[in-house]
C-alpha cells in the first residue's frame, strides 16, 4: 500500500514548510485537524487517530513563533487539502 505524504505550511509572520509522511493507509483526505505549537505538531485524522511530528523551523524562538496564524496542507500534486482559515475562531471554540 502506498504511503502518502503531505506538505504542511504554518504561517507566522513568515511561513515555514515541512513534508510530513503520513502513516500507511492514511491519505490527505483523512485529515480532520492539524495543530502546531513551537516545534510540536499533531495531525488528527477523521477516525480520531493522531500523528505527532516535529515541525522544523529556524532555531531562534520568539513569541511570534509560538502558534501559527494559519496552517495549510498540500498533497503530492500541490492541491490544498487542509486550511485553518481562522485559527483565532478555532482558539475561541477551544476556550469555551
Amino acid at each position: 500500500m502506498k504511503k502518502h505524504e503531505i506538505d504542511i505550511v504554518a504561517t507566522y509572520h513568515v511561513g515555514y514548510s515541512n513534508s510530513i509522511e503520513l502513516p500507511e493507509g492514511k491519505n490527505p483526505s483523512d485529515i480532520d485537524d492539524i495543530w502546531i505549537k513551537w516545534d510540536n505538531g499533531t495531525i488528527t485524522f477523521k477516525d480520531e487517530s493522531t500523528l505527532d511530528f516535529i515541525f522544523e523551523k529556524y532555531p531562534e524562538y520568539n513569541d511570534d513563533l509560538k502558534k501559527p496564524t494559519d496552517i495549510d496542507a498540500y498533497n503530492e500534486t500541490g492541491e490544498n487539502v487542509y486550511c485553518s482559515t481562522d485559527v483565532i475562531e478555532n482558539l475561541i471554540k477551544m476556550v469555551k
